[in-house]
């Protein structure tokens, strides 16, 4: 039943009000939203003040009950639009794929700063597990990319990356391990007697075998005599020191 008034100038009770206003609004609802909407266009900039301030006293008051609402309305969202959410996720990344990995570098390089001691402890404990992850992920890499790694084998690059890791594995240090390399690969005749290498393996990188300190691209015969002599001087230095 929809509240009369019977006697208008009879003053009404407060509970009588709220019904009245209430009704009211049920009945006017486009109206009342309309009038609202040209008063605001109207009074726009008068209010902005006001209702930025408004606002942020509602939102200071009502903080949590707004977080709730709108994680909520987010989880709907979320669930009522799967696959549209994830269609446009993957639209995104491949537009933005050097940008994304960008971010990424830059974050994991922060998180690796301030959690160095932290990492540092874990990969102490979990040595075993790391090795074993990383040879499961070579030998699966391997698996699914067999054409792609026989190619990038030929190229220049995947040359020199193995030649200089092999001079890292034997303990060869060198200030400057490209400029190293393009020395090694334009040498043709030994940098000692000036002879030309036989082969590819005549071609030596001369170094102090204790302190790794490399000195010169020799042929095998003279890196021989050095590392002889460089014996001898050591069983001699070893007898002085007794």
């Amino acid at each position: 039943m929809l509240f009369t008034l019977k006697y208008i100038n009879m003053p009404l009770t407060k509970e009588e009000k709220k019904l009245y206003q209430k009704q009211y609004r049920e009945k006017n609802k486009e109206k009342l939203r309309e009038k609202n909407k040209v008063y605001r266009e109207k009074n726009r900039e008068k209010n902005q003040d006001k209702m930025k301030e408004y606002n942020k006293r509602y939102y200071q008051n009502n903080k949590e009950k707004i977080k709730e609402n709108n994680k909520e309305k987010k989880k709907e969202y979320r669930e009522k639009n799967k696959e549209r959410i994830k269609e446009y996720q993957k639209q995104y990344r491949e537009k933005n794929k050097e940008k994304l990995r960008e971010k990424d570098k830059e974050r994991n390089k922060e998180w690796r700063e301030k959690n160095k001691e932290r990492s540092k402890e874990w990969r102490e404990k979990n040595k075993e597990r790391i090795r074993e992850y990383g040879r499961q992920h070579q030998k699966k890499y391997r698996e699914n990319n067999i054409e792609k790694i026989k190619d990038y084998n030929q190229t220049e690059q995947c040359k020199k990356n193995n030649r200089i890791n092999g001079w890292k594995t034997r303990g060869l240090k060198v200030d400057d391990y490209n400029i190293t390399y393009d020395r090694w690969l334009n040498s043709k005749n030994c940098e000692l007697c000036g002879k030309e290498y036989k082969s590819r393996k005549d071609k030596q990188m001369e170094h102090n075998h204790t302190t790794g300190h490399f000195r010169s691209i020799c042929c095998c015969s003279c890196n021989r005599k050095i590392r002889y002599t460089d014996e001898r001087f050591r069983k001699v230095m070893e007898e002085l020191n007794k």
